[in-house]
């Protein structure tokens, strides 16, 4: 709390309402608890500490789990209007909620993709989340407990290798990873990306209690992207993390993927 005070006071964090500096947003209370950290900035503040680092206008962000879009538009705000915000989400509800921020500023270039990122194409369940906990919707049932599942939604599960043209590949600058557990499926979606070189840094969401069900271990994840060069690193310093010390970092976390040079 006391980065946070300190960041706020030196005006890099400042007191949100229904923008993100030029970028109007539409942050409804009514959707969660997390709606009143993301007005105060509070919400995912070392994500977005590490965007401002990375992105610049004329630059591509990939947000892959978008959700209602209180990232893609930090990565609107920085990539300006030069810039492109790629943003895959398949629920109907929060794909809307992206296509209404998209028509609120009709001067940036906000790609919406409604499907889901995964490494198997197919049709699939997505268990809903209510109870203001819409963001923890995941393709991974086991994970939403019973009290809080809304119902299911049948989606589109692409590999983002095949369905993103390979240009969009090629000027992408920086990925977010959100996806509730169903992330190393996301990442094995873009092998061809990694296999043609794809070096952008990757702001990933690790859900290590999510991972049993589906038959493999966080080391799996950190292993796979090993093999493609990425070390993981802190947000907020980008230091890289002992593969050792991952599991200590909590249920759920955020760390950064940087290939090494």
């Amino acid at each position: 709390m006391a980065v946070l005070m300190k960041a706020r006071r030196a005006g890099v964090l400042p007191l949100l309402k229904n923008r993100i500096g030029p970028i109007r947003v539409d942050l409804d209370e009514s959707l969660g608890h997390y709606i009143r950290m993301m007005k105060t900035g509070e919400f995912e503040f070392e994500a977005v500490s590490a965007m401002r680092c990375f992105l610049r206008p004329g630059d591509v962000f990939l947000d892959i789990g978008a959700n209602l879009g209180y990232l893609s538009a930090w990565g609107m705000r920085l990539v300006t209007p030069a810039g492109r915000v790629l943003a895959v989400e398949p629920t109907v509800a929060m794909a809307d909620r992206l296509d209404a921020l998209g028509h609120m500023n009709p001067d940036y270039q906000l790609d919406i993709h409604r499907v889901a990122a995964g490494e198997t194409p197919q049709e699939a369940e997505i268990v809903l989340a209510g109870d203001g906990m819409q963001g923890s919707t995941s393709l991974v049932r086991e994970i939403i407990p019973d009290e809080i599942v809304l119902g299911q939604e049948l989606v589109r599960v692409v590999r983002l290798d095949d369905y993103m043209d390979a240009r969009d590949a090629e000027s992408i600058t920086l990925v977010k990873i959100d996806v509730e557990g169903y992330e190393f499926s996301a990442l094995k979606g873009m092998e061809g990306w990694f296999r043609r070189g794809f070096s952008a840094p990757i702001i990933c969401e690790l859900s290590p209690h999510a991972y049993a069900a589906q038959g493999f271990a966080l080391s799996t994840i950190v292993e796979y992207l090993a093999s493609w060069g990425y070390t993981p690193c802190r947000l907020s310093d980008f230091s890289p993390i002992d593969e050792t010390a991952l599991p200590r970092l909590g249920r759920v976390f955020n760390v950064i993927f940087i290939k090494q040079q």
